[in-house]
């Protein structure tokens, strides 16, 4: 069910959604908007989602460009033609199958597809902007082949980015493919064949797992370092919220996204836990009990909340994505010098290096594997299984009693 009509800007409403939410953590927005046609008959129509796209700006130039129509005779009056009109120009500018390059394919194919089924699809598209598009982007889309992907990879390897990086870039290849042959165009799918180039090649292996983890005193180092920071474009608040992410991080192993997703209504306070919810593209969810520091930040934070706060790190202080937060951290980590003696992306502090620290501290602190697992949140147990040669004590116990000793 949504709300009620909402007047935003001259001749634009919306509604809201009840439930569904925008990446800011308000409610999802439908617009519509009101003009009058050639005939000088009024007209309402619905445009989409804030999901979707849609602004009340974006919204009150289409009412322009209709009313321009209508003014002035030349160009689209209705929605309908407007629509009619993109459509000719689409088909235009791949006038055939055969025409349709990938950076057409990925912008007017790919792009509208994952924004309905994914929260990151920005990152796809920064991915493909970055690395994809200078070398495929005017390939036709049927004429890629098990070559090109392969130079694909040697020209992102050759720039120094990790196996792991080099196989997201290629994921997005396989999803496109995976798209296209659904994907009908004059007819006919965009890519028929049973086998695409991505599955030819032998593709990286992935993440090599990370080794490094933080001792106590190099965690508060970093904590002291996020507090300290001296930026000349940032707000001494924002520290604050740098000092907390850590904090939490270290505490609970979130990852940096499902922070940034965390709601007040995740939290629960009185009885000491939060709520990892289960998202069709995400990891795995659950509830994450809540140890007395963590408990600490979260309760100085919702005695400071503001009023209509929902995400425990709003975005409009953290940035899209948590983008400050995520320059501030590794700026914190320089400050700490905690990579001056790094050899390698496993050795590398990054955030997900917390979440790291978090499993390596319960292992070390003697907690059993299958605990670790669940406060982890693993869907296997090899999965947790890194953080078992971190049981000393356990495992040299067992050694010792391997044998009775004589009496």
């Amino acid at each position: 069910m949504s709300r009620k009509w909402i007047s935003a800007l001259p001749g634009v409403r919306y509604r809201e959604h009840e439930t569904r939410r925008q990446k800011n953590g308000r409610p999802d927005r439908y617009y519509a908007i009101r003009y009058y046609d050639a005939d000088g008959k009024q007209r309402e129509d619905g445009l989409g989602w804030a999901t979707e796209g849609w602004s009340a700006e974006k919204a009150q130039g289409i009412r322009g460009e209709l009313k321009k129509g209508a003014r002035t005779g030349e160009g689209p009056r209705t929605l309908a033609e407007l629509r009619e009109a993109n459509h000719q120009r689409q088909a235009e500018a791949s006038s055939t199958a055969d025409d349709l390059t990938v950076g057409a394919f990925f912008d007017d194919y790919y792009v509208p597809a994952a924004k309905k089924r994914k929260r990151t699809w920005s990152h796809d598209q920064g991915r493909f902007d970055k690395g994809i598009r200078e070398r495929l982007g005017d390939t036709p889309f049927r004429a890629l082949t098990k070559e090109h992907m392969e130079e694909l990879m040697d020209a992102l390897r050759s720039e120094g980015l990790a196996e792991s990086t080099v196989l997201q870039y290629m994921a997005i290849l396989r999803q496109m493919f995976s798209l296209a042959k659904i994907t009908m165009v004059n007819g006919a799918p965009l890519w028929a064949a049973a086998v695409s180039p991505v599955n030819e090649v032998e593709l990286p292996q992935g993440s090599e797992e990370r080794e490094r983890f933080l001792t106590y005193e190099e965690a508060d180092a970093l904590i002291a370092a996020a507090g300290e920071l001296e930026v000349d474009d940032v707000h001494l608040p924002l520290l604050s919220e740098l000092v907390d992410l850590i904090r939490l991080a270290l505490n609970t192993g979130l990852r940096f996204g499902e922070l940034m997703r965390l709601e007040w209504t995740d939290v629960s306070l009185q009885h000491a836990f939060l709520t990892v919810r289960i998202e069709r593209h995400r990891k795995t969810g659950g509830k994450v009990p809540l140890n007395q520091e963590a408990l600490e930040v979260l309760r100085t934070r919702n005695r400071r909340r503001r009023r209509d706060d929902i995400a425990v790190f709003p975005p409009d202080r953290t940035g899209k994505d948590g983008c400050v937060l995520r320059r501030l951290y590794a700026m914190a980590v320089d400050a700490a010098e905690l990579n001056k003696d790094s050899t390698g992306p496993k050795s590398k502090v990054v955030f997900h290096t917390l979440r790291h620290t978090f499993g390596s501290w319960l292992a070390i602190a003697g907690t059993d594997i299958y605990r670790i697992k669940t406060l982890m949140r693993h869907k296997t147990i090899k999965m947790t299984m890194r953080y078992a040669h971190l049981l000393p004590d356990a495992t040299r116990d067992a050694v010792n009693h391997l044998r009775p000793t004589k009496s």
